[in-house]
């Protein structure tokens, strides 16, 4: 990596902005840069981090302005990956990504992206699983069912707010086991389980 030396400011300003895009297979997410950059300036030393959850250190990518970044298990240095069919699911919870440019640490924008993929496949699983044999149930239970998946699901989307809007990572946790547990009943096929 070369060296970074300070860049003058002039009157418009350079503002960093990320797009995080999950994709439904579990096994990736995308990181683009929607930033505004000041034109008079050259935009130089562009680096991506992105710190996985249970894992103790971060990974630094080099990036160009206007970067469209696929995140995975393999390129975070978490797993070899032999070919893109054999890349491991990336675990749920969250991610904390910083972009910055020269002068990096001045110009720089952090973001928490919480991925709750694995749990919401499993809600998808349950809902199907519901819809399918939904005839077999009484009205009464069907209910019973759509209230229960609808608070899971809600639970889920909490999880995501708490982390990435109100910067609340162990809310955010506790919003995903609390769903996590509910969602694990009604796969046990638990009736009287809230």
């Amino acid at each position: 990596m070369g060296v970074c030396l300070p860049t003058l400011f002039s009157s418009m300003q350079t503002e960093l902005y990320l797009n995080i895009t999950p994709n439904n297979t579990c096994k990736s997410f995308t990181v683009k840069d929607i930033s505004f950059y000041n034109e008079n300036l050259p935009v130089t030393c562009g680096q991506l981090e992105v710190s996985a959850p249970g894992f103790s250190y971060s990974h630094t990518f080099e990036v160009s302005k206007d970067f469209d970044l696929t995140v995975n298990m393999s390129n975070l240095g978490l797993i070899p990956a032999i070919n893109q069919s054999s890349l491991a699911s990336i675990p749920d919870g969250n991610y904390s990504i910083k972009y910055s440019i020269n002068p990096n640490a001045y110009l720089y924008v952090e973001y928490n992206y919480y991925s709750v993929c694995q749990l919401y496949s499993k809600y998808v699983a349950a809902s199907c699983k519901f819809l399918s044999s939904r005839c077999d149930l009484t009205k009464a239970e069907q209910s019973d069912m759509i209230d229960r998946l609808f608070e899971i699901v809600n639970l889920i989307e909490y999880a995501k707010i708490s982390a990435e809007e109100c910067d609340d990572i162990e809310g955010a946790d506790a919003l995903y086991k609390e769903a996590e547990n509910k969602l694990k009943n009604v796969e046990d096929g638990c009736k009287t389980c809230r």
